[in-house]
């Protein structure tokens, strides 16, 4: 009998240490539950800082898109961002990486691209919100919860400040495919006319990108692809043509962009948009 007591009670202190280590992990799960399902993106704000501010026609206001050059996936030289912000569930919040919203660990190319469109004085303060997603194909980011997101995004950034001014949209490696490749076109058409069908109507900037280690080397049949995208539609605007930065010293894993690989990228989305926005 009494060995029964004692092994009960053990049996009661393991069972309570794992109801307590279950709903530990429930109160840190993210911020919104209807989307723990994409449990991929970086949704941890601790020591993010929530910010209050005003906004005019100064302020860009851009929605970032695609794999994972577009994501937490690279490397940047710093982590200072004054007057660049990131839009998160209804919420403003200082830039800093990881960006959130985004899958990856590492840094995102957004915070340079603000830092550099304020330093030129193209805007007072710049907003992103990330919504890409590390390794799909265009296939994947035109419907499911890829798109639903960022259909998401743009809605509660449109409520909030009555503007999106674009989409940067930077993919294309994981259609370094010839069986992709012949599809991109029409998924990619696909993939916009679901945003109109949506009520988004805005510019999107499209890099053309293929390259990714030697083993998927450039693809000038999918850069032509994406640059045929840019002609046809009036919407479509050209942005950095990514393939030109190859040498290992702009990409620290031959794929991803290192600081140097991230400065110029980020540089060419000034380009792309200062083509476009001054007119």
């Amino acid at each position: 009998m009494k060995n029964k007591k004692i092994l009960f009670s053990v049996l009661s202190i393991i069972l309570i240490f794992f109801v307590g280590f279950y709903l530990g992990n429930q109160i840190n799960q993210p911020l919104n539950q209807d989307y723990k399902e994409y449990g991929g993106r970086f949704f941890d704000i601790d020591g993010t800082n929530k910010k209050s501010i005003k906004v005019d026609e100064t302020t860009g206001i851009f929605i970032t898109y695609g794999q994972s050059n577009s994501a937490n996936h690279g490397l940047v030289s710093i982590n200072n961002y004054p007057n660049v912000y990131q839009f998160f569930f209804g919420d403003v919040y200082e830039y800093k990486n990881p960006s959130l919203g985004t899958t990856g660990l590492r840094d995102s190319v957004w915070g340079l691209v603000g830092n550099k469109l304020v330093a030129q004085n193209i805007f007072s303060q710049v907003i992103f919100a990330n919504t890409a997603w590390g390794g799909r194909s265009i296939n994947d980011l035109k419907g499911g919860h890829y798109l639903d997101y960022l259909i998401d995004t743009y809605n509660e950034l449109s409520n909030h400040f009555d503007k999106v001014d674009g989409i940067l949209y930077h993919q294309g490696e994981s259609d370094n495919d010839p069986e992709k490749v012949n599809l991109y076109y029409a998924n990619f058409y696909e993939f916009v006319k679901t945003l109109n069908e949506n009520g988004i109507k805005i510019p999107i900037y499209l890099s053309q990108a293929s390259y990714c280690t030697p083993a998927l080397p450039v693809n000038k049949n999918l850069t032509d692809i994406q640059r045929k995208l840019i002609t046809d539609h009036d919407y479509i605007f050209e942005g950095p043509n990514t393939d030109l930065l190859t040498d290992t010293k702009f990409r620290f894993d031959q794929c991803h962009f290192s600081e140097k690989g991230n400065d110029k990228f980020a540089e060419m989305w000034v380009e792309s948009l200062k083509r476009n926005l001054l007119k």
